[in-house]
């Protein structure tokens, strides 16, 4: 008994281990960098003074998420 859609389906291609322990890095990256954003957000209300604006922070989360997505596309078909 066949499953319906089996013959189309290519064998299954495991992640290098390079690739995979980069995307575990990229999502470790993202959630620490979603950590910051929170505490210095949090920082700022305290101290009522604009930190994220001056830190840089909004233009590393966008590069670490590019990089997630990049790490992402590695993942074979």
């Amino acid at each position: 008994m066949k499953v319906q859609g089996a013959e189309d389906s290519s064998p299954h291609r495991p992640w290098s281990q390079d690739a995979y322990d980069l995307q575990m890095q990229a999502k470790v990256a993202v959630t620490l960098v979603g950590e910051l954003f929170s505490n210095l957000h949090t920082l700022e209300e305290v101290l009522e003074f604009k930190l994220l604006e001056q830190s840089g922070i909004e233009e590393l989360a966008f590069q670490i998420h590019q990089i997630q997505k990049a790490t992402e596309r590695l993942q074979p078909a």
